[in-house]
């Protein structure tokens, strides 16, 4: 619509509105509302898993099966602060998507199985076997940045300064690399032999390490090599681990295994109910949800009460890692009730219908015309006549993502103060034929009209003929025209002036007056054929006669 005004709209200069454009455009505008009306797929959470397995959800509990453009098994997924979606798996495999619904394959330039996928200081980092390292700056260009090493990388953790940490194992047992810019690594085995090494995080300054047999380490610096012990009370291989970003670490492994800690270093056992391996887990700033084997998917608000989310897997997939994201969002933002507005400088009116964010977040308004209109709040203040267009945005927060933002117009078509008078819009656009009978009228149809007027200020709009010798008007306000003749009847229309408003027009407008349809005269014949004619009837008589 926000075109179709603009088209329309002359500023001072005059406004005509086509009602019929308006019908042209009445089956488009309800596709669109129809399409606006179609439910959204929200995406917060996304699971891979074995053979292609992508699940999203907006919730935790209730989960769809996304169309993976894989048959490889993934096991790594993560999300940007835009809301793109990488996951990675065998062969190579990394997958994007903006939605998590629609996925597409992107060339990793190897054929390594990978194991995480992370976004973290601004890039995406993905690591796998054979020491494979590739990062990427929007998802779609891969580049691989390791070189020398044979041992599997499986997971990533970045301190948001200036280190990112990898965690592997290789037959020597447990190994890190560190790098302050993703690209250089550097190998700091530990001091002490660790079993293998699953999963790694950082929080409140600790990198906490999980892995085979219940081993979970942490150091304060990784480049030192010194880590340090913690009894997990427990043997069961872990596999993965979480920090909620202010008072909790929560672990997950075999058997259902979790485990939470407020410190790293005293470990309690919590009851997940179920008694298959868990392989991920994530936190969404007030969910935790892991998942693992049969396609299991848990969720607890406090890692200590967990339940069991519903699975849309089957043929016993494996669910191997788990990320959160921010879930979209979108404005309604609808037509405003008064398309024209009409007032003095200064003159303030409220936005309405106000617009709506999906998110229920409150929205914000801002004017894309300085100069015509300002805003504060839900009200706009007239500044100039003109065309106030009026944006209203969600900027979003730690849950959603912002919202594309959606305009909305207003018309200022008219200052009703005396002695700042307008032009009217004037428009004159009568019927093109009339049946000639001398002496009736006909009456114009439609009548003029002026478009850029308040409705109780309607100047008097004045008809005349310019030419009398084919029809003539009366009365000079009538909308009746008495037809004299066949012949081109020129009408010409006008909107006197006031205090308020300019001279409307004027504007002329031709109208045929035709003769009535005749009646069909006899043809008649040639005389040499008539003559013929008449020889051959009198012989076809005698020769009647004749056989009598």
């Amino acid at each position: 619509m926000t075109q179709l005004r603009e088209t329309h709209f002359n500023q001072r200069i005059g406004y005509r509105f086509n009602m019929c454009h308006l019908k042209k455009l009445r089956p488009i505008f309800f596709v669109c509302l129809l399409l606006g009306m179609q439910p959204e797929a929200l995406a917060g959470w996304v699971t891979v898993g074995d053979r292609g397995v992508i699940l999203y959800s907006a919730d935790g509990d209730t989960w769809t099966a996304a169309t993976s453009n894989t048959s490889q098994t993934l096991r790594g997924v993560s999300s940007d602060v835009s809301g793109q979606w990488v996951a990675a798996g065998s062969g190579g495999t990394i997958s994007t998507s903006t939605n998590a619904q629609e996925w597409t394959a992107a060339v990793s330039g190897n054929s390594d199985q990978l194991w995480s996928a992370a976004y973290a200081g601004g890039q995406w980092i993905v690591s796998g076997n054979n020491g494979r390292i590739v990062t990427s700056p929007n998802g779609t260009d891969w580049t691989s940045v390791s070189s020398g090493y044979s041992f599997t990388v499986l997971d990533t953790a970045y301190n948001s300064t200036n280190l990112f940490t990898l965690s592997g194992t290789s037959t020597e047992g447990g190994l890190i690399l560190t790098s302050p810019d993703s690209t250089d690594w550097t190998q700091h085995a530990p001091s002490t032999k660790l079993k293998q090494l699953s999963g790694i995080e950082y929080g409140n300054g600790l990198w906490v390490v999980v892995g085979d047999a219940g081993t979970i380490v942490t150091s304060n610096d990784p480049t030192t090599r010194s880590w340090e012990a913690k009894s997990s009370t427990t043997t069961v291989d872990l596999r993965d681990i979480v920090y909620n970003g202010s008072n909790l670490y929560v672990v997950v492994g075999r058997d259902g295994t979790i485990l939470t800690s407020t410190d790293a270093t005293t470990w309690t056992s919590q009851v997940s109910g179920t008694p298959f391996d868990l392989w991920g887990i994530a936190y969404d700033g007030g969910q935790y949800v892991a998942v693992g084997e049969e396609g299991v998917i848990l969720t607890s608000s406090d890692a200590v009460t967990w339940a069991h989310a519903t699975s849309p897997t089957s043929n016993f997939r494996l669910l191997y890692d788990i990320t959160s994201g921010k879930l979209p969002q979108t404005i309604d933002f609808p037509s405003q009730n008064s398309f024209f507005q009409s007032g003095g400088l200064n003159t303030t009116y409220s936005i309405s219908p106000l617009a709506v964010a999906s998110s229920g977040l409150p929205v914000s308004y801002s004017v894309l015309s300085a100069g015509i209109c300002n805003v504060a709040g839900t009200t706009v203040t007239i500044v100039a006549l003109g065309e106030c267009k009026i944006q209203a945005s969600q900027a979003g927060n730690d849950d959603y993502l912002p919202a594309a933002p959606v305009t909305q117009s207003v018309l200022h078509i008219a200052s009703p103060g005396a002695g700042v008078p307008t032009k009217p819009g004037l428009v004159f656009d009568p019927q093109d034929i009339e049946v000639f009978a001398k002496g009736k009228t006909f009456t114009l149809s439609p009548g003029a009209f002026t478009s850029q007027t308040l409705a109780n200020l309607q100047p008097q709009i004045a008809y005349a003929s310019n030419t009398p010798s084919v029809c003539t008007i009366p009365f000079l306000g009538s909308l009746e025209v008495t037809m004299l003749s066949v012949g081109d009847c020129v009408i010409v229309a006008a909107s006197e002036p006031t205090t308020y408003y300019l001279l409307g027009g004027p504007i002329a407008a031709t109208i045929q007056i035709i003769a009535p349809a005749q009646a069909k005269a006899v043809p008649t014949l040639p005389p040499a054929l008539l003559g013929l004619l008449t020889l051959l009837m009198l012989a076809m008589a005698g020769f009647g006669l004749q056989r009598r």
